[in-house]
């Protein structure tokens, strides 16, 4: 595989974590209260009742999960070990973000269509880039 090829790999990569790590900071700072809970979720899990912390719990769970994927398929997690699995869940991450784009964009939530739809776009075409390249990065 060319350089430029892993190159250009490795910066998707890492704009992935980096979109990624702010996404999880994001559903943190919703869990502690400190954003208001009626920008998620279109609004349905607005206030402090159980319903947000499980779905916002669940969210920065599968964030996180989706951190750690894409750095083992970078090599900084376990290097040389589970690399076809994270190739895989590259295109599994993919096709997670087109529907939460779709999701986003029937939001009656402004942040939601404005914001977080064009995010979720962007971090499809980072994964998209991760799943298609072939061999280690």
């Amino acid at each position: 595989m060319p350089l430029k090829d892993v190159l250009i790999a490795k910066i998707a990569g890492n704009l992935l974590i980096a979109g990624l790590i702010l996404l999880a900071v994001f559903h943190a700072l919703v869990l502690a209260g400190v954003l208001p809970s009626d920008i998620v979720w279109a609004g349905r899990a607005a206030g402090s009742g159980s319903d947000l912390y499980l779905m916002e719990g669940i969210a920065l769970a599968v964030t996180l999960l989706f951190l750690a994927l894409v750095a083992i398929r970078l090599g900084y997690l376990w290097p040389g070990r589970m690399k076809t699995v994270a190739r895989v869940a590259m295109w599994v991450i993919a096709v997670f973000f087109v529907l939460s784009a779709v999701g986003n964009l029937t939001s009656e939530a402004a942040l939601e269509t404005f914001f977080f739809a064009p995010l979720a776009l962007v971090l499809t075409v980072l994964a998209f880039g991760l799943a298609v390249e072939k061999g280690p990065l």
